[in-house]
């Protein structure tokens, strides 16, 4: 777990992570998106799941995956995944 953006960061905000698989053979990469900052998940809000499949079919962590997650003023959160 990570947290993306900190309570009262200035909006609009954008952060970005790459990420790797973590299974030889992975083709499917699936984040659960919380909001809150509580230390447990089971205290945060649950916001819903991205998924990014069709992943090359490779060794553990030679598949790069970059997301970005963009609050926007309105408040609304929007998530981009690509495999780099």
């Amino acid at each position: 777990m990570a947290q993306v953006l900190p309570r009262n960061t200035r909006l609009p905000a954008r952060k970005g992570y790459e990420l790797a698989t973590t299974r030889d053979g992975q083709t499917e990469l699936e984040l659960q998106v919380f909001q809150g900052d509580a230390a447990k998940v089971s205290e945060c809000e649950y916001l819903g799941t991205v998924s990014v499949p069709n992943l090359p079919d490779r060794p553990r962590g030679e598949v790069k995956v970059s997301v970005e997650f963009a609050l926007g003023g309105e408040g609304i959160l929007k998530i981009t995944a690509k495999d780099l």
